[in-house]
């Protein structure tokens, strides 16, 4: 059961529409340090125990931008 600050006003409490999964897809991406640009993927999992889900009521992602 979540818990709140009694100081936050309940109607500023978030009310998330994921699913949980215990899915371990991940990537794992680390900036080079002294670089703004470059990145070093660490880790690549994508072994997914589910299929692609949206909630009802979600949204899917927007797509990358062109700069990503």
């Amino acid at each position: 059961m979540p818990t709140h600050l009694a100081t936050i006003d309940p109607s500023d409490h978030r009310k998330g529409k994921t699913i949980k999964t215990d899915c371990g897809a991940h990537v794992n991406l680390n900036r080079v340090q002294g670089t703004t640009d470059s990145w070093h993927i660490t880790t690549v999992n994508w072994a997914h125990n589910h299929d692609c889900e949206i909630p009802e009521g979600g949204s899917a992602p927007k797509p990358p931008m062109a700069e990503q």
